[in-house]
């Protein structure tokens, strides 16, 4: 079985296979051999990877469980194959394609393009520069996408939620 992990914010990807001697791991790729056995109590077990032993508790937590492994605490995401792509087509159908407007927050000068149309660009991306009060504020792409259509030029007079460059 195939598993997404996140481990303290570190995504791994991890296939557990059961066989006789034990339990086969495959860890992003690199193969290790574990056994895992409950010791007392529920939460309580005993983890050999690769012939080195070590204790594991666990302890439930809203979306996910705590670990700690030899007295050092993680917080543990775990996922399996099918929930992951399951989740995966929801979060892609949750972004439909559509334009954004990029607005100017304050009257001002267009000081500074930085942008064409149909330039791609990133999450935090110069796309202006507007001057407003004798001080000069970059406005930044909030998102991926691609620079669809500028609606003004270097030099011009601007008002407050005047649509400036239109994303998509």
């Amino acid at each position: 079985m195939k598993y997404f992990t996140k481990v303290s914010g570190r995504e791994l990807q991890v296939e557990v296979v059961e066989s006789d001697g034990g339990l086969s791991l495959i860890v992003n790729g690199k193969p290790h051999h574990a056994e895992l056995d409950r010791i007392g109590s529920d939460n309580l077990f005993s983890l050999i990877i690769d012939n080195r032993s070590h204790q594991l508790f666990f302890e439930e937590a809203d979306n996910g469980h705590w670990v700690s492994v030899d007295g050092h605490k993680f917080f543990v995401e775990l996922e399996d194959e099918k929930a992951h792509f399951i989740r995966g087509l929801i979060k892609s159908a949750a972004k439909p394609q559509r334009l954004t407007e990029i607005k100017a927050p304050m009257p001002g000068l267009i000081v500074k393009l930085f942008v064409k149309e149909n330039q791609p660009v990133k999450k935090g991306d110069g796309l202006v520069i507007i001057e407003a009060m004798k001080m000069e504020n970059e406005i930044r792409a909030n998102g991926d996408g691609t620079v669809k259509k500028i609606l003004l030029n270097e030099g011009d007079s601007v008002d407050k939620g005047t649509v400036l460059i239109i994303m998509k």
